[in-house]
């Protein structure tokens, strides 16, 4: 087992250079918390080992001095503290990598619907067309043609997560046949509602993402 001294030392007074004192203080206690709940172990495992009518040798080793009120403090303050750290990190780890997996599945949607407009795929039809992404708030739908039209078969529904949006909705980026361009510089903000965080992604007129800001 790896004595964790040295690390709650360090948690509990990172600016040790500046107080030696109280350094070594704090070190001394949870070096005798660390010691009992080794002790303690070792109690626990022997009393598990016991007959049901041996227990009464546990009165014997429950006469031994016990955690002080001031050693159990430190303690459940250490664990409390790392268990909040890592709660926070887990929840904004997941935040990010669910705002950066939308942002990454529409710029490659982008560019696929921008591909079948360049080499006039088909699609199963007579004539090539014009290819397209239509945005609502929480979702966007890629499209042919030089409108959209929510009653097509063909239409592909890409729904957002929950706390996920776009703040500028109900518009088209329509990319042109053979050229792939679009009819003017465009930029796409999607926002993370649950830490307000946003990703821009800015299209310049031929149809190329050229910048994803983080905000």
């Amino acid at each position: 087992m790896i004595n964790p001294t040295p690390f709650f030392c360090g948690v509990l007074n990172p600016r040790r250079k500046r107080n030696h004192q109280t350094h070594a203080a704090s070190c001394g206690v949870l070096k005798r918390c660390w010691i009992k709940i080794k002790r303690l172990s070792k109690e626990i495992s022997t009393l598990a080992s016991l007959p049901f009518g041996a227990l009464a040798k546990w009165g014997q080793l429950s006469t031994r001095k016990g955690f002080t009120l001031i050693e159990l403090i430190v303690v459940v303050s250490i664990i409390v503290t790392l268990l909040g750290f890592i709660t926070i990190s887990l929840v904004r780890s997941q935040q990010t990598a669910s705002l950066t997996s939308t942002e990454e599945v529409l710029i490659a949607e982008l560019k696929q619907q921008q591909l079948k407009a360049m080499i006039g795929d088909t699609e199963g039809r007579t004539t090539s067309d014009f290819y397209a992404i239509h945005f609502e708030q929480r979702s966007y739908v890629t499209f042919h043609g030089l409108s959209y039209s929510s009653s097509d078969s063909s239409n592909s529904i890409f729904n957002l997560e929950d706390n996920i949006q776009f703040n500028n909705p109900n518009f088209d980026i329509i990319f042109s046949k053979l050229s792939g361009t679009i009819s003017a510089a465009t930029t796409i903000e999607i926002q993370d509602n649950t830490n307000s965080e946003v990703k821009r992604i800015r299209l310049n007129i031929y149809g190329t993402v050229t910048d994803v800001e983080s905000l």
